[in-house]
């Protein structure tokens, strides 16, 4: 059997070497940051957002619009909401006065039957009553208004901003937006409440109770009384197929670049060396030199790959700790590109100089 030439038995080891080092390298880029991101969840509190509370034990609710707009999220604004109450007041004519237990509300306005607009008065640290099961830590604020009612029906328009809860989700955040519907139970008698939600184009959503989707991005369900307590939104961006396939791709051929340019250049620079007859202190400024600078040549190129892959990303949306984890990954890979390359750009010069000899 003929015997392998020892300087191919080393390049076979240098391009296992070098196959098994990219692909951990690959996978670290692409992992990392999310192991990372679940390690580190930072929690904002949104505001507390309700029913009004009054004095009402003697008018009806005959219908409630709830419209909640989650798509200004998209763009790190508050949500929109909108509340439409058809109110019906079966005595003589009076004047309630309205809590909203909403802090966008000094943005926001209410309206009488569409035409009189209300003026408020802020409230700082109502007391909930225990009877609505309302469970939630955020800071109690909120406007008051006085509503003029006549006998009949009329309508109170109420429209205004609200800050959902947000918390990591891997790669982007996650956006919880509460509304307690219990303080309705105030109210001598409640009809019905239409729910209709909006969530930014290709971002997910979940709801309890459960919505109906009834065109893209839109949610809707009517309910005979109140469902629940509270009304749960959540809604949150995420990655599609195709993009986290890109941004995989990108950051392998980044890696692989960095690799296969590292293999020829310093295979280049042996070859160079050896035909320029480098020796004494030529041989030792390259080993210096020449090549710790591969660890920059690898780090640059392959930063590259991933830079291109991350820019993919909604900056906006991402995730706390994936930011933080991003830092942390291009510490560790910087560490280990540095044990890494000057290892390939040794064999690579060496294998150049042998190949200049014959």
């Amino acid at each position: 059997m003929a015997r392998v030439p020892s300087w191919l038995r080393s390049q076979r080891r240098s391009r296992v070497f070098l196959g098994v080092c990219s692909s951990l390298t690959i996978l670290l880029l692409s992992w990392a940051p999310i192991a990372i991101a679940n390690m580190a969840s930072p929690f904002v509190a949104g505001d507390m957002l309700t029913e009004p509370w009054a004095d009402v034990s003697t008018l009806d609710i005959l219908h409630e619009d709830l419209v909640f707009d989650l798509r200004p999220l998209a763009a790190q604004e508050p949500a929109q909401i909108a509340a439409t109450y058809q109110i019906n007041n079966p005595g003589a004519a009076t004047a309630i006065e309205l809590l909203f237990v909403a802090p966008g509300l000094a943005t926001g306005q209410v309206m009488l039957n569409d035409q009189q607009t209300i003026a408020a008065t802020r409230i700082e640290a109502p007391e909930i009553s225990a009877e609505w099961n309302i469970d939630s830590f955020q800071p109690v604020n909120g406007l008051q208004f006085q509503v003029p009612l006549s006998p009949g029906e009329q309508a109170i328009t109420v429209q205004y901003t609200g800050q959902p809860d947000s918390d990591d989700r891997d790669i982007y955040r996650v956006y919880d937006l509460t509304y307690w519907l219990s303080p309705a139970r105030q109210w001598r008698s409640f009809g019905t409440l239409t729910v209709d939600v909006f969530a930014p184009a290709g971002w997910q959503a979940e709801f309890a109770p459960d919505l109906p989707a009834i065109d893209q991005q839109h949610w809707q369900a009517t309910f005979t009384g109140l469902p629940a307590d509270q009304l749960t939104l959540t809604t949150y961006l995420t990655p599609s197929r195709w993009l986290s396939g890109l941004r995989l791709a990108l950051i392998g051929a980044g890696v692989l670049a960095a690799a296969v340019m590292t293999w020829q250049a310093y295979y280049w620079l042996g070859r160079f060396s050896q035909r320029a007859q480098w020796s004494g202190g030529l041989l030792v400024l390259a080993c210096l030199f020449w090549i710790p600078l591969s660890i920059l040549l690898v780090w640059v190129i392959s930063g590259l790959g991933a830079g291109v892959a991350e820019q993919l990303l909604d900056q906006r949306q991402l995730a706390g700790g994936y930011r933080y984890g991003r830092v942390i990954l291009w510490v560790a890979v910087g560490l280990i590109e540095a044990l890494i390359a000057p290892v390939i750009a040794s064999l690579r010069f060496a294998a150049g100089r042998r190949s200049a000899q014959n």
